[in-house]
């Protein structure tokens, strides 16, 4: 698995031959540098996970992401964010690995809440988030 310092599978693919035994890690945020906010980051899942599929020479797996955003989060909308990524990249690449089990910081963020509130699986586990993809808009 390689993780190709955020240039991306479209970056590297070119660089290695088909036979190679290999897959892309790609790592999505939406807390920063984007103007990400719960309102239009479905739709910035949408666009990454149609550009994380890449070439189609390689797998490609999200191997971190999380559900908090830049702008105006609320915890009202982790649901739909997380399932719509669950959905999305399940549908587009090799699935993806949310960035942390369990986190307890306390730092705040814009919006609702603290980092725990959105970095935090166990939680969205607890709240039963997981267990359904109704929320999830659909790609």
């Amino acid at each position: 698995m390689f993780q190709g310092s955020f240039k991306g599978e479209a970056f590297w693919s070119p660089i290695f031959s088909a036979e190679t035994n290999l897959v892309f890690d790609i790592h999505n945020y939406y807390f920063q540098g984007r103007a990400a906010c719960p309102s239009n980051v479905t739709e910035l899942i949408y666009i990454d996970t149609v550009n994380s599929a890449g070439d189609g020479k390689f797998p490609t797996f999200v191997g971190e992401r999380s559900v908090q955003t830049e702008i105006a989060n609320t915890l009202s909308s982790r649901a739909k964010t997380l399932q719509t990524g669950l959905v999305a990249w399940k549908k587009y690449t090799r699935g993806s690995a949310y960035w942390t089990t369990k986190f307890n910081g306390n730092d705040t963020v814009d919006g609702e809440g603290t980092q725990a509130d959105y970095w935090n699986y166990e939680t969205f586990i607890d709240l039963g988030y997981t267990k359904s993809t109704s929320e999830a808009v659909s790609c």
